[in-house]
């Protein structure tokens, strides 16, 4: 684990006891894809964390997938029992994460 910042995603999963490993990059780095290749790590081992707000209630949620991945938003109201979900701004990301 790195001793920078840590992130509200990464408190979730202590809470959950799930292990996590943190890799550092530069971060002129934008693209999950590109995450992995730096690291050296085949795309599907490398997960993105995308926000994503209830359009009813602004309710932010959580979706991690692999850096080869896009998410579903239909399939992501659908397992949220949601009518619909969108993704959530930059601003509002960083301040969730």
């Amino acid at each position: 684990m790195t001793k920078g910042k840590k992130l509200n995603s990464m408190r979730l999963l202590e809470q959950h006891k799930i292990a996590y490993e943190v890799l550092t990059y530069e971060p002129i780095t934008r693209d999950a894809v590109e995450v992995a290749e730096m690291i050296g790590l085949p795309e599907f081992m490398v997960y993105k964390t995308l926000v994503v707000q209830s359009m009813a209630t602004d309710k932010p949620m959580l979706a991690l997938i692999a850096s080869d991945r896009q998410l579903d938003l239909k399939a992501m109201a659908a397992a949220a029992n949601e009518k619909k979900v969108r993704m959530a701004s930059h601003t509002d990301a960083e301040k969730l994460t």
